[in-house]
């Protein structure tokens, strides 16, 4: 390995060069030797000391070199120190890289797809009945969350691998269908004389011949199930590891003294992520339970982060109330594990919704993928961002990127389309929510998309119908108000006015407010511009999430007005957002 190439600049290990806008530059013998270990470090926290026992050895010199070669490597690389996208200071800590190598010269990382593994019961005459339960999506959430955190593997997403499963039936088919080498596959059961003991089953196989390159077979008492999933994820790595990798801190996926933790955390997560708000008090309660066995377990604070911010999201709760907590559990995650993208990733929404503090919300989002390249739920919160400043073309490639790494999930498949809606790519857009909707016609979020698609191009009707079938899966204001807005654009006052009266009668009986953007959307389609303005002010000065979509179609009715430049500037929102149309 002779190079390592980042997105920005490349490194020439044997001439020591750094090349950045195709210009070569040589840096002094220890700046070199801090940039260079850093690269060989990303994601990872550097301290001070560390530096300078590995560049200068016991030679004694002030404890402020580490700082000078690092302003020295940021002025090389244009990093701007107090809004870093290369390098960032740990206050009292050390710095870290926030981008990792995409090659070297002669290896890529490897694709890795972890299949459900199939849980295996008996009945009492020892036939096998074909049942499948908990215990085998426990194991097989396990290992995906585990994988997921080794730098030197993509794992492609739990939900595409489910999908290729039902949808292929043999193995190179579905491996060409995630864009993977490699499937990790195999079985649990309970032995029928001992049911606390587990036999185990892994396997490696290549996707291109199903050849297998790699099995074992396993025993283990269920109480030791967490230690297992450690154990074949590390094999598994072994096997997988090119040996001209760079040399890298491996991010584990944290352990616990009391091995029931990941299972409550696992159940939460799995919870969590049916994003149906009934679901969420579970999710949270398994959360609080891991809290109490092992407060120290960094990944039970960022899932109850995970789930205030859902909360916020809804409007069924009081939202400053919820990014308030989001921020406190994010922060104690992090004081415990300062390398934990999930909990960066969560911060960043906070600062993206709550403080409009879209320049700390970038460095965060960046850190997270920094720290876990494979991160696809990452990149898409970020395309939103991009997409909120108007940064159409940074969006579409941070919702490409999540796309490759979960191609068969159509909540991110239908993700893209947002983009391109954002973007003002209507025909685009509806493209890509109908691929969306070939491969699930239950995707409630490409069905909405194909519904805000189809009124973009002016096909009214055809929206609605849409708009209204969701309103049967999405429960809330938002379809309602999209719904009156759409009567609105078609000329429709009354059914309109209708519609907002309804919807907010609705919202009252369920407890829920209305977001004050959703009534002035359809109050500017009404043409009642003064109106529309007095509710965004209003949004504005109670600080409501939603005020970051300006940016979004539904306010284009109003968007020439004088006033929207004035609302834009009062959210931080850059100029982009006024040239929208």
């Amino acid at each position: 390995m002779n190079h390592l190439i980042f997105p920005t600049f490349r490194l020439n290990l044997e001439s020591e060069l750094v090349s950045i806008d195709g210009e070569q530059k040589r840096l002094r013998p220890k700046t070199w030797a801090v940039l260079v270990h850093l690269a060989m470090n990303p994601g990872r926290v550097v301290t001070k000391d560390e530096l300078l026992d590995h560049v200068w050895q016991g030679v004694v010199v002030s404890d402020d070199m580490p700082r000078l070669c690092v302003g020295e490597i940021r002025g090389v690389l244009k990093d701007n120190a107090r809004s870093p996208t290369l390098i960032e200071t740990v206050h009292g800590r050390g710095y870290r890289l926030l981008v990792r190598p995409r090659q070297s010269e002669r290896t890529n990382r490897p694709r890795l797809a972890v299949f459900r593994f199939e849980e295996i019961a008996e009945s009492s005459d020892g036939v096998n009945d074909g049942a499948k339960g908990e215990l085998g999506d426990l194991l097989t959430q396990g290992l995906t969350s585990l994988l997921a955190t080794h730098d030197e593997i993509d794992v492609s997403g739990g939900k595409s691998a489910s999908t290729a499963q039902r949808r292929y039936s043999d193995l190179s088919s579905q491996g060409r269908a995630l864009s993977v080498a490699t499937v990790l596959r195999g079985t649990v059961r309970r032995l029928p004389e001992s049911p606390r003991q587990l036999e185990v089953t892994a396997e490696l196989f290549e996707t291109e011949t199903s050849k297998s390159i790699w099995q074992r077979g396993f025993g283990r008492n269920e109480a030791d199930l967490a230690e297992l999933q450690v154990h074949i994820a590390d094999e598994v790595t072994d096997v997988l590891r090119a040996n001209d990798q760079p040399s890298s801190s491996m991010v584990r996926l944290q352990r616990s003294r009391d091995t029931s933790v990941h299972h409550l955390y696992l159940k939460g997560l799995r919870l969590q992520d049916r994003y149906e708000s009934a679901t969420w008090n579970k999710a949270e309660s398994y959360y609080l339970k891991v809290t109490e066995i092992d407060p120290e377990y960094a990944l039970a604070w960022s899932g109850l982060a995970a789930i205030a911010l859902l909360r916020a999201h809804s409007g069924s709760y009081q939202a400053a109330l919820q990014f308030e907590e989001a921020r406190q559990f994010s922060e104690r995650a992090l004081e415990i594990d300062p390398d934990l993208p999930d909990a960066h990733s969560n911060l960043a929404s906070v600062e993206v919704l709550h403080h409009w503090n879209f320049d700390e919300a970038e460095r965060r989002f960046k850190t997270a993928l920094a720290l876990r390249p494979s991160y696809s739920r990452a990149y898409f919160s970020y395309q939103s961002l991009l997409s909120c400043l108007g940064r159409h073309d940074d969006a579409r490639r941070a919702g490409q990127r999540g796309f490759e790494l979960d191609p068969l999930s159509m909540s991110m498949v239908a993700h893209r389309g947002f983009a391109e809606l954002v973007a003002r790519e209507p025909a685009a857009a509806l493209s890509i929510f109908n691929d969306a909707l070939e491969g699930d016609n239950r995707s409630a979020l490409a069905r909405l998309g194909k519904a805000a698609a189809l009124r973009d191009l002016g096909r009214i009707a055809a929206a609605i119908e849409q708009f209204e079938h969701c309103r049967q899966h999405i429960t809330g204001p938002m379809v309602p108000a999209l719904i009156a807005q759409a009567h609105a654009l078609a000329n429709d006052k009354a059914a309109a006015q209708q519609g907002l009266e309804n919807m907010i009668s609705a919202s009252a009986r369920a407890q829920r407010d209305v977001p004050l953007t959703h009534r002035a959307m359809v109050h500017g389609a009404l043409g009642e511009t003064d109106r529309a303005f007095e509710l965004l002010s209003e949004a504005v000065d109670s600080r409501q999430s939603n005020v970051v979509n300006l940016i979004d179609v539904v306010f284009d009715p109003i968007r020439s007005d004088a006033r929207f430049k004035v609302l834009a500037e009062r959210v931080g929102l850059p100029e982009a957002v006024l040239r929208a149309t």
